[in-house]
C-alpha cells in the first residue's frame, strides 16, 4: 500500500508539474515538485498536506479538461479522445487523494502532530511572503534558477516539521538547540566567504555588508537608509522576544561554543547593563559622527570590523575562561536591545513557588539570568533570552515557558513553532 501510494503520490506530483510548467507558472511547478518529498513521509502531517495539495488539483484538471474540450468543439476538433484521458487523469487524482487521506489512519498519531504541520505551513507562509514582499530577491535558489525558490520553501517547510517534532519529543533539547544553532551559523558564514569570493547571488544586495551584529543598528545610522534587516530584527523580536540571542545570532552561536568549552556556568560583570548602554551609546554616537563628517564607507567598514574582532577576542579570552557568555550578556549592543524590546513578546520564562533553590538551571544558564537573587525573587535577570536549558534541567517542573492563558505545554509548543519557523526562513533567505 505504501508503496502503491509513494508511486503513484508522486507520478501525481510530477503531473502537477509539468501542468504547470506547460502553463507558464513556473514557481508553481517547481512548489509541485517540492512537495514529493512529503508523499515519501511517514508523518500523519505530511500525509495530510499531501491529500489536501492533491485533492486541490483536482479542480485544476476538470477545469483544464473543460477548456480543452470546449476549445476542441468550437473548432470542430476530435474531442473524445481528450476527454477520455482527462476523465482517467481526474479520477486518478480523486483516487490518490483518497488513498491518501486514508493513509492517515494507518499511521500512529503523535502530540506533535499538529504542531509539525503548524510550523510547516507557517514557514511555508512567511517564505512566500518575504519572496513576495522583500525589496530584494530573497530565497537563494531563485537567484540561481528564477522560479525554483518555491522548491526550496517546501523542503525548508518539511524541515522545521522534523525540527519541531524533535523539540516536542525530546526530554532535553539542549543539544539540538545548540546544533541548529550554530548550523545556521556556518550556513551564514558560508554564504559570507561564497560572496566575497565572487558569487554576488549570495549577496543580498549584490553589496558587501560587514557580518558584525552592531551593524544592523550602525548601519542605518550611518547610512540614514537601509532599515530592512532592522525591520527584520524587530519583527522577530516582536515574534519570539530575546531568542534572537538564543536561536538566531549569527555571532552569538560561537560565543556559545566558547563559553561551553569552560564546562562549569560563571558569572557575568555586576554592571554588565550599565557597560551594554555606554557600549551601545558610544557605536551610535561614532557611527552618527562618521555620517556628519562624511567618513568613508571603508573607513567605517573597518571600525565594524575592529568591533567584530573585539568581540571574537572577549569570546576566546572571558567567555571560554567563564562559561558565561561574556560578548552576548556584556558587550553586544544588539543583545541589550533584544533584551529590553523584548518585552514586548508575550513569551516568559516562569519561575514556580514550588521551586526548591537548587540551582540546577543556574549551572546550565550561559547568560548569568538565573543567579541566587533571580531564584528567590522567582524572575530571570534581563540576560535571559528564553534558550529553554534551565526548563530541561528543572527536576520538579517549577520553570517552564509561559503565555498569558495558555497551559505550559501549550506554551512551550507555540514558541517552538514559532522559533523554529523563523529559524527555517532565515535558512532560505539570502542575507550578507
Amino acid at each position: 500500500m505504501n508503496i502503491l501510494l509513494m508511486s503513484c503520490g508522486s507520478l501525481s506530483f510530477i503531473l502537477l508539474a509539468a501542468h504547470f510548467l506547460r502553463s507558464g507558472d513556473i514557481s508553481i511547478a517547481f512548489a509541485m515538485i517540492g512537495s514529493i518529498f512529503l508523499i515519501f513521509l511517514k508523518r500523519r502531517w505530511s500525509r495530510y498536506i499531501s491529500a489536501i495539495i492533491l485533492s486541490a488539483g483536482i479542480p485544476v484538471w476538470i477545469m483544464t479538461a473543460a477548456g480543452s474540450i470546449q476549445q476542441r468543439i468550437t473548432t470542430d476538433s476530435p474531442w473524445i479522445r481528450l476527454s477520455v484521458i482527462m476523465g482517467l487523469v481526474i479520477a486518478f487524482f480523486i483516487l490518490i487523494s483518497f488513498l491518501c487521506f486514508k493513509s492517515v489512519k494507518n499511521i500512529k498519531e503523535r502530540e506533535t502532530d499538529r504542531w509539525a504541520g503548524g510550523a510547516v505551513l507557517l514557514t511555508v507562509v512567511l517564505l512566500i511572503i518575504g519572496r513576495w514582499k522583500a525589496p530584494y530577491q530573497m530565497i537563494i535558489f531563485d537567484r540561481f534558477v528564477p522560479g525554483s525558490g518555491m522548491a526550496e520553501i517546501v523542503l525548508l517547510g518539511i524541515y522545521s516539521g522534523f525540527i519541531t517534532e524533535l523539540f516536542l519529543t525530546l526530554k532535553n533539547t539542549s543539544k539540538l538547540r545548540v546544533r541548529m544553532w550554530a548550523g545556521f551559523s556556518v550556513v551564514f558564514f558560508l554564504q559570507f566567504i561564497l560572496g566575497i569570493s565572487g558569487i554576488d547571488q549570495f549577496l543580498m544586495t549584490g553589496n558587501l555588508h560587514i557580518p558584525v551584529p552592531a551593524v544592523i543598528v550602525g548601519g542605518p545610522v550611518f547610512r540614514g537608509s537601509g532599515f530592512f534587516m532592522m525591520t527584520l530584527f524587530f519583527v522577530t523580536i516582536a515574534a519570539a522576544g530575546p531568542a534572537w540571542c538564543s536561536y538566531f545570532c549569527y555571532f552569538g552561536a560561537w560565543d556559545n561554543v566558547a563559553a561551553r568549552r569552560a564546562g562549569k556556568c560563571g558569572f557575568i560583570p555586576t554592571k554588565n547593563i550599565l557597560i551594554r548602554v555606554l557600549i551601545l551609546a558610544i557605536i551610535v554616537f561614532t557611527v552618527y559622527m562618521f555620517r556628519i563628517f562624511s567618513v568613508s564607507e571603508i573607513a567605517a567598514a573597518s571600525a565594524a570590523i575592529c568591533f567584530g574582532l573585539t568581540g571574537l577576542i572577549i569570546m576566546r579570552m572571558m567567555s571560554a575562561k567563564r562559561g558565561v557568555m561574556i560578548h552576548c550578556t556584556s558587550y553586544c549592543p544588539i543583545g541589550l536591545i533584544a533584551a529590553l524590546a523584548g518585552k514586548i513578546s508575550p513569551f516568559r520564562i516562569r519561575i514556580e513557588k514550588t521551586c526548591s533553590s537548587c540551582m540546577a538551571c543556574s549551572k546550565v544558564c550561559r547568560y548569568g539570568a538565573l543567579g541566587n537573587n533571580e531564584i528567590i525573587s522567582h524572575k530571570p535577570g534581563l540576560t535571559c533570552t528564553l534558550c529553554g536549558d534551565c526548563v530541561n534541567v528543572c527536576h520538579n517542573n517549577s520553570i517552564h515557558y509561559n503565555f498569558y492563558g495558555l497551559s505550559q505545554k501549550t506554551a512551550r509548543a507555540l514558541f517552538t513553532v514559532i522559533v523554529v519557523s523563523i529559524h527555517a526562513v532565515f535558512l532560505g533567505f539570502a542575507r550578507i
